[in-house]
């Protein structure tokens, strides 16, 4: 399957600092429930405040007041339940922006990288949850993140204006709205869509 990526803004991971950057990503990605867990999805932490992006068709069943339940480190000891209200929403660039409901403690996030710096055949890490609980090793458990390496294949432009990433990296449904990392584990995009 090819994945198409929303942008946001903008080599390969090497040496020690190359777990780092993946764990960076983990920890700023969300479980996303809807439904009381018939919908699933992932988030994207953008501010330690508890600013996350995901992609608009994965909230756009949402009744206008509601909210969705996020996941911080899910199948881990630590992990916690945010509630999140869309305080932003845009369907033809499939990205929905959420805000944590009452919430006083930091999240880890992730910074806005650079497009400019993309190129075909340059490798990007993305994260997420494929196919919600399904992946998870009992039913009442949440599932582990997956990460994935991919490189890009296309670099898509409208009018020399870049609006959308092409990557071959390993995507299933419920990677949607999860981050996709440069070699700095910058975000440069957010998974949207695929095309079978």
């Amino acid at each position: 399957a090819t994945f198409w990526i929303s942008l946001i803004a903008t080599a390969v991971v090497v040496g020690q600092d190359a777990r780092e950057r993946v764990e960076r990503g983990k920890a700023a990605t969300l479980y996303l429930e809807l439904d009381g867990g018939k919908s699933t999805a992932s988030a994207t932490c953008i501010s330690k405040r508890g600013i996350f992006v995901t992609s608009h068709h994965a909230i756009k069943d949402l009744p206008p007041e509601g909210t969705v339940k996020l996941i911080v480190r899910p199948s881990s000891d630590d992990a916690r339940t945010v509630e999140a209200r869309v305080i932003r929403s845009d369907e033809q660039l499939d990205l929905a922006v959420l805000s944590a409901e009452a919430e006083d403690r930091e999240f880890e996030f992730l910074e806005l990288g650079d497009d400019s710096k993309l190129y075909e055949t340059m490798q990007l890490f993305t994260f997420g949850y494929p196919f919600g609980k399904q992946l998870a090793s009992s039913a009442d458990q949440y599932p582990e993140i997956s990460v994935n390496v991919g490189r890009i294949t296309s670099l898509r432009r409208s009018q020399g204006v870049l609006e959308r990433i092409q990557l071959d990296a390993q995507l299933n449904p419920g990677n949607s709205g999860g981050p996709v990392l440069d070699d700095q584990a910058q975000l440069v995009g957010i998974v949207n869509a695929g095309i079978r």
